[in-house]
Order: structure tokens, then sequence, then C-alpha cells
């Protein structure tokens, strides 16, 4: 029950645990829920199921008079990714090696929100989540009985007191120190203050911009919440007795006397000073009074 395009072949008991080499006696391809091998003689007989690369042998299945009961053949798979939406999970045949799942296809699960259930034959799996560009996964799950996948997230906190219209980008770790070029895994956009963003397992490169101005942040090991913090600075200018200037931050171009990189932040019409957060780094700073 719960599985769909099943292959189930009847064959004569072999007698022997783990194998169907007897004479094959029937076959029912592609079934749902259900396969009914009407009219049998007496005796004894091994089952195998077949679903995608997953393969279930049930040895000595007893057929006496009206009596015939292959017992309870598939298991619920429940896997947890609380707060994470678009998540694909895949069910693989279990590979044998640990931080692996190059196994058969068995089933998948896609474009689901929190969890995810499957119904599966009973047996072990490699499962792999993916969000994005990241993969999570997890070896040898075993399935014999009804089985859960959890603890598969982080909370990534990012701090940026001061600020607003944020945007924070989680990628798949490039190996690079000061780049971030790995796949997109999610974002947090347009927030003041800070921001929180549930991940997959794993370490991710987080990249942060404030208008123009990015900062890198290498190598986030999220494989328990993890936080981004102390990423900002006041800058302070002071025009004392001057009223109504205007000052521009930009990303710095790196030439003397020129401000011509990307627009940061401003702060017009202030009176003897002012102060401007900005994320931490090396700017440019444009002071304007009238057309000085």
């Amino acid at each position: 029950p719960g599985i769909n395009s099943v292959h189930v072949y009847l064959y004569n008991s072999d007698n022997a645990a783990g194998t169907a080499t007897g004479s094959l006696i029937a076959t029912q391809l592609y079934k749902n829920n259900q396969a009914i091998f009407a009219n049998l003689n007496n005796g004894k007989y091994d089952l195998k199921l077949v679903r995608g690369a997953k393969t279930l042998i049930v040895d000595n299945v007893i057929v006496l008079g009206g009596y015939a009961n292959a017992g309870t053949l598939v298991s619920t798979m429940t896997v947890n990714f609380d707060g994470i939406t678009t998540v694909h999970t895949y069910v693989k045949v279990d590979d044998g090696v640990v931080g692996t799942a190059v196994g058969g296809d068995v089933e998948q699960s896609l474009y689901k929100t929190d969890s995810t259930t499957i119904v599966v034959l009973k047996g072990v799996y490699d499962v792999r989540l993916t969000k994005g560009a990241a993969a999570y996964l997890r070896d040898a799950v075993n399935c014999n009985s009804d089985c859960t996948v959890t603890d598969t997230t982080s909370t990534l906190t990012v701090n940026f007191p001061g600020l607003a219209s944020v945007h924070t980008y989680v990628k798949t770790n490039d190996g690079n120190n000061g780049t971030a070029t790995g796949g997109d895994v999610d974002s947090s956009l347009y927030k003041d203050n800070g921001t929180t963003i549930v991940v997959l397992k794993g370490v991710y490169d987080v990249r942060v911009t404030k208008g123009a101005q990015a900062n890198i942040y290498d190598a986030l090991d999220c494989s328990n919440d993890c936080l981004i913090t102390d990423i900002v600075k006041t800058l302070t200018i002071n025009f004392p007795g001057i009223t109504s200037v205007h000052s521009y931050v930009k990303v710095n171009d790196n030439l003397a006397n020129s401000a011509t990189g990307g627009d940061v932040d401003s702060s017009l019409y202030k009176t003897d000073g002012t102060t401007i957060v900005v994320l931490k780094g090396v700017y440019d700073v444009r002071v304007t009074k009238g057309a000085q």
C-alpha cells in the first residue's frame, strides 16, 4: 500500500534466505498498492518485489487453502526539514559508503515545505536532500520499520544592526577565500538590522550586500546553528558649523581624488555632522555643501 509501479515476481521457494532462484510461477508488473495472485497451489513460495532500483525478497510465503500471508512489506519514511521550502528528497539504494548516495534511484519527493513522507519497500536506504545547489546526505537509514530522518537543518543568523535594505545570499562553499561563486542556495532580501535563514546542515559561503558594497564570509560551518556578527562599523563625519550637507559613501575606486565607485549609502541635509552605519570595509566618501 502507498507505492506505485511495483513489479512483483512469484517463484517456487528455493529454501535459501534472501534469494529467489526457484522456478518462476507468475509475474505482475507496474502494480499500484497491491498485486493479487489467484488459484495458487498449496506450497511455499518466494516473492520478489522491485520498485525502481530497490529489490525486496520475501522468503517462504506459505499458501495453504485460503491462507496466504506475505507479511508487512512497506514502511513510511518521514523526512523533516522544518523552516525550508522547495526541498527535493531522493531515496537511493544504500551504496554502503559513508558520505555518498550513488546507489540506484528508488523514490523522490519534490518541492516540499517543512517535511515529506515517502512509502518505501522495507530496507536500508541512503537519503539525499537538496535545497537550491546545497545537498545533504543521510547514510544507511534503516526502514525495515517506519523510519524518520530528522536534525537535517541549522539556522543561519546574520546580524547587521543599524543597516537597512541589506541582501544576504547563501552559496555553496567554493573553496576559495574572498569569493562566493558557488551555487545559489537561498537569499534574504531587503532586511533591516539582521536576518535568519534556515539551511540544510553544511558549510556555506555567505555574501552580504548593502548598495554596491559586498562582503564575503567564507566557509561558514552550519553543521549546527551558525552566526555572522560584528560585521558593521559606524562612519562619523564631522562638519561643525555647516548646515544642509550631503554625505555620500561609495565603493572604493582605488583612485586618488575621485569617488566613482558604486553607491553604498548617503546622509542628506545634515547639520554639524552625521553618522552612517556601513558594512566593514574601505570606502570613498564625498561630502558636499552646495556646489562644493
